[in-house]
């Protein structure tokens, strides 16, 4: 409770992206404009829960012509904050089974570094219809010797780009940790094979780390 919680999008369509609209427990946290309307969008909203129990985040976007996707939705359980440590008591050690409690660590000095660990969506050879959107979503390791901050992100390296944005933000990661990151496509509309490489990079930076990729064909069987 009171904790920062980044929820970020993305969607496509080939009648284009007007916006996205974020809610939690039905209450508008933001609508994303996308302007003027693309094939690919993506956005980021940060909220705080403010109270305890079960809060419903729910995402849809919208097309140009008015039409809606489909609603996602994700559940986060929200938890009192720790109490507060009594200093006249011996502080015992403890173990931290979840890294997410810790802050992010300081970016001085640090050599990044990222490993490709598994495909969330769209496996290779996925056959798509032309002009079809869809989302890619990876899954990567921070391999770094730190604390990935929240300057990270998605960066177009070569190949087809399908429509897709440039770069996109990613959420912070802790050193040792796995994270998802997604990216908006559209299908060409010619039949045949399609790859997009991407690549880690801090905002205006080298690209660092592992390249992974998005690999398609396209039929209009």
């Amino acid at each position: 409770m009171g904790q920062p919680v980044n929820v970020i999008v993305a969607a496509a369509s080939s009648n284009n992206i007007s916006r996205v609209e974020i809610r939690a427990d039905g209450t508008l946290l933001g609508s994303l404009p996308n302007d003027p309307p693309t094939n690919s969008f993506s956005g980021r909203v940060s909220f705080a829960p403010d109270k305890q129990g079960i809060v419903q985040l729910t995402t849809v976007a919208i097309d140009s012509l008015g039409g809606s996707s489909d609603v996602l939705r994700v559940q986060l359980i929200v938890e009192p904050p720790p109490l507060p440590v009594n200093q006249d008591l011996p502080i015992q050690p403890t173990t931290v089974s979840q890294s997410a409690s810790r802050e992010p660590q300081p970016a001085t000095g640090c050599t990044w570094n990222s490993a490709f660990v598994a495909d969330v969506s769209i496996p290779d050879k996925t056959v798509i219809h032309g002009g079809e959107g869809f989302i890619k979503t990876w899954r990567l390791k921070n391999t770094s010797t730190c604390d990935w901050p929240d300057n990270f992100e998605l960066y177009f390296v070569s190949g087809d780009k399908m429509s897709a944005l440039a770069s996109t933000r990613i959420l912070p990661a802790h050193r040792g940790d796995s994270v998802d990151v997604s990216m908006g496509f559209l299908a060409p509309r010619s039949n045949g094979d399609y790859t997009s490489i991407w690549q880690l990079r801090a905002v205006g930076g080298q690209p660092f780390g592992t390249k992974f990729y998005v690999t398609i064909k396209v039929t209009d069987q």
